[in-house]
């Protein structure tokens, strides 16, 4: 895992190194010194669009370092003054004969090959200045290869969000990844990203960024004298005649014993069970009571269904409706395995009240997306997007759950530790691929002896990089969920090579 911490926390810790010895002007030639050294300028002619603060500083010193070794660049001003320790490294640019003028839109960029973003760096907060917007346009509409320094400017260095910012290639990440690296809108600005160590101290970390090998002891090597029962007997609990979807169905109980579940049992009312059974080839099929197209709930029915089982999934495609109200509640109250609860199991959740989790006799896990979300913690869309990191890991604590926001970089929270899962694609903006995670989840937490934490982010990581495979094989447009979870097996595959 990789250490992810807040824009905030990392002006704190610049504070800090400067209070213990450090100066301002020494960080900013290590932080000039790092970009030089994280990518290959040699033979490329190199514009850097240099701000004001000490991100643009930072794009001075990497002027003075090409000049040094005779790799051609200008400096292209877009500010009204500088800071007074970039005002340091201005002076030796202009004494250096670095070639610098001020932005205007008649501006030639034709010539360059790369164009450095050293306009606003992780401080930046708030509104974009118009004419600041007219630079990132211009920029963006160039040719050239485009680096950011730290950030893309225009984005939220905590949070991600910005409509209008940097789109790089590449982003030069000083000393740490950011949060604003991953979260809301970052994902479509970043580019690849690289970090550029320059020896300042975390004094605080805001999430870790999982990575493969930290799930090789969710898949152990499997004993040859074990039996299904090993690897747990699970319930999917889902379905209604208005979100029928068999296949669908289907396909969600395959990828719970694609993640490694012994056994599916795939509940659903019994009005569309004679749909889902041609299509219901590996797991077994419950048939489930129900009243006007949608389950009923039955005690007796659901005592039976979930006798042995180890992890139940319900919520998707129930529809909307009372009874989920009482299966949830039920589900809570006498299931003392492990339940994931998604979709309208959610919306059950939110109108029954969330203070029903405190009942719970088993372990819970929550897979919202954004909007779903609120409705748990009654507060805007906004008001989330704000500050997602700490509203999910307080909502986790508080109710002893563990949370997993979806979203184009994933959040998951068991209260204590926050994990960031970047992998997914656009072509996952599908209907089903939710089920899929829900699928996934399941099954891995059937036969996994990791923490809820690990299982669901692996859960997670298993059906991003499932789906920029299926992305990759087809494109984001006609890529299905049935395509991601055929990518399920090779994914756990390569997990498998980490073994020892």
């Amino acid at each position: 895992m990789k250490d992810v911490i807040s824009a905030t926390a990392s002006k704190e810790n610049d504070k800090l190194a400067i209070e213990n010895g450090e100066s301002a002007i020494w960080l900013m030639l290590k932080a000039g010194k790092a970009l030089y050294s994280s990518y290959d300028f040699t033979g490329k002619r190199v514009l850097i669009a240099c701000g004001g603060g000490n991100n643009g500083g930072d794009g001075l010193v990497l002027a003075l370092l090409l000049k040094e070794k005779g790799i051609y660049s200008e400096v292209l001003l877009c500010k009204d003054s500088f800071s007074k320790d970039a005002i340091y490294y201005f002076d030796k640019v202009k004494k250096a004969g670095i070639k610098y003028s001020d932005f205007s839109p008649d501006f030639d960029f034709s010539s360059f090959d790369v164009i450095v973003d050293a306009l606003l760096g992780t401080g930046f907060f708030g509104k974009l200045k118009s004419d600041l917007k007219n630079v990132i346009n211009v920029i963006n509409s160039q040719d050239a290869y485009k680096i950011s320094v730290d950030i893309p400017s225009g984005l939220n260095g905590n949070n991600g969000i910005g409509k209008i910012c940097i789109k790089a290639d590449l982003t030069i990440a000083i000393n740490n990844l950011k949060t604003g690296h991953f979260l809301n809108d970052a994902k479509d600005f970043v580019g690849k990203i690289r970090v550029a160590d320059i020896g300042i101290l975390n004094q605080s970390v805001q999430a870790k960024l999982v990575e493969k090998q930290d799930f090789s002891l969710v898949f152990p090597k499997r004993k040859n004298n074990s039996h299904k029962g090993f690897y747990g007997y699970t319930a999917l609990i889902g379905g209604s005649d208005r979100y029928s979807g068999a296949i669908k169905l289907a396909s969600c109980s395959l990828a719970t014993l694609r993640a490694g579940a012994g056994v599916v049992k795939l509940a659903v009312p019994d009005c569309i069970s004679d749909a889902v059974m041609p299509y219901c080839v590996e797991s077994t099929l419950f048939p489930l009571r129900s009243s006007g197209g949608k389950i009923r709930f039955d005690k007796k029915q659901f005592d039976e269904l979930l006798n042995n089982v180890r992890t139940v999934g319900f919520g998707c495609g129930v529809g909307d409706g009372r009874e989920n109200e009482k299966i949830v509640s039920y589900l809570l109250e006498n299931f003392t395995g492990k339940l994931v609860l998604d979709a309208d199991g959610l919306n059950a959740l939110s109108r029954i009240g969330v203070d029903k989790l405190n009942n719970a006799v088993g372990e819970v896990i929550l897979t919202p997306h954004v909007r779903e979300f609120t409705r748990l913690v009654s507060m805007p869309v906004e008001e989330v997007l704000k500050d997602p990191i700490e509203v999910v890991r307080n909502f986790a604590k508080k109710y002893n759950v563990v949370v997993l926001l979806k979203g184009a970089t994933s959040i998951i929270s068991d209260g204590k530790e926050v994990l960031l899962c970047d992998r997914g694609c656009s072509g996952m903006a599908k209907g089903g691929s939710g089920d899929c995670l829900t699928g996934v989840t399941v099954g891995i937490c059937a036969h996994s002896t990791q923490s809820d934490l690990i299982n669901v982010a692996c859960a997670c990581f298993v059906c991003g990089v499932a789906g920029e495979l299926a992305e990759k094989k087809y494109n984001p447009y006609s890529m299905t969920p049935r395509d991601e979870i055929s990518f399920i097996g090779p994914v756990i595959s390569d997990i498998l090579k980490l073994q020892k």
